[in-house]
């Protein structure tokens, strides 16, 4: 009887520590859920998804800020007064998207043809340049495009098509 009891309690034990730590692989068809508490990645990676929603944000390092938000692609940028932009001046531009809201970090790139100056006169360097990008305003961004071409313009399409934007929060 002694001894029933010592294997039943080392099966038992067994069995708990099988259910709470694992050291291979998991893979299911299905959910994993937790009812109390976090699943956490403390190494490798953690892969989720292609939509998933991560309420509370992602901390990346332990003194990170939380990021709530991440809206990446491309528009075409129109102006509010597309005037003649002199050289080494700058004109603002808009684009609309969808979820950008007042106070959002916003990183602008231009297209590769941006940085070309069309006419051949000018500084060999220069091109169209973003000089800041923001936004301000619901579903909208802005950035002031500077004229590096050497020359006045009013044709901004080859800086204005196809902008490539990041917007994070």
């Amino acid at each position: 009887m002694t001894l029933a009891v010592i294997f039943g309690v080392f099966a038992v034990v067994g069995i708990v520590q099988a259910a709470t730590t694992i050291s291979t692989a998991i893979t299911t068809a299905g959910n994993i859920t937790t009812s109390a508490g976090n699943i956490t990645a403390t190494a490798g990676t953690l892969t989720i998804g292609s939509t998933s929603v991560l309420t509370g944000g992602v901390t990346v390092g332990s003194s990170g800020t939380a990021l709530t938000k991440m809206i990446a692609s491309t528009c075409d940028a129109t102006s509010a007064a597309r005037a003649t932009v002199a050289a080494t001046t700058s004109a603002a531009f808009f684009c609309a998207v969808t979820g950008a809201a007042s106070g959002d970090k916003v990183f602008v790139s231009l297209p590769a043809g941006a940085g070309i100056n069309p006419s051949g006169a000018g500084t060999p360097w220069g091109g169209f340049v973003v000089g800041s990008a923001y936004a301000t305003t619901t579903d909208y961004i802005g950035f002031n495009i500077m004229n590096l071409t050497g020359i006045a313009t009013s044709s901004f399409t080859q800086a204005t098509t196809s902008v490539q934007y990041w917007i994070v929060d």
